[in-house]
């Protein structure tokens, strides 16, 4: 595949630095596909077309500081896969089992509460932020840790964003 990106790109240098890319993130990127899909040839398709991306918007990759450019590899990464999710069936994402959880705070009882697709609709409704962390949570049951891993970003945060989604999503049905 590396053969394939260098022949997509003219300057020697691009070259090279989509090379060292390639190379040190190809499996972080599709761990965090993997983890998100859960399937390996969507995984495959989700690292593939990330790299296209960034081959077609070489001026974004190319001005970012070396250290920022495995964390924007990552949140392309992330935000193909919610693409390749958001095109399967909404009932195959979530189903009501899915949303009743062990340790219940009110706002996740008023929330199992409610069918799947008004559920879907609630948390598509949400900031990114908030939606991707709920939608990791509900759909693929994954810890606090786990979405953290998969968002890059801090435990803490993760329970930040997963406090104001159920709030935000407690608020909207309860106005209704």
């Amino acid at each position: 595949m590396l053969a394939f990106y260098m022949s997509l790109v003219d300057d020697e240098n691009e070259k090279s630095i989509i090379e060292e890319l390639y190379k040190t993130n190809k499996r972080k990127m599709y761990s965090i596909a993997y983890s998100c899909l859960r399937n390996h040839q969507d995984a495959e398709d989700a690292v593939h077309e990330a790299f296209l991306i960034v081959i077609r918007k070489n001026k974004k990759i190319f001005s970012l500081p070396s250290n920022k450019r495995a964390p924007y590899l990552n949140v392309i990464t992330r935000n193909l896969c919610y693409s390749i999710l958001r095109r399967r069936k909404p009932e195959e994402l979530i189903g009501e089992e899915d949303v009743s959880g062990e340790e219940a705070f009110p706002e996740e009882e008023a929330i199992s509460n409610i069918e799947s697709g008004r559920l879907i609709e609630l948390i598509n409704s949400l900031p990114e932020g908030q939606r991707d962390a709920m939608y990791l949570k509900c759909r693929f049951e994954f810890s606090d840790e786990e979405i953290a891993t998969a968002l890059s970003i801090s435990n803490s945060s993760v329970r930040n964003r997963l406090f104001h989604a159920r709030k935000t999503i407690k608020k909207k049905l309860e106005e209704n």
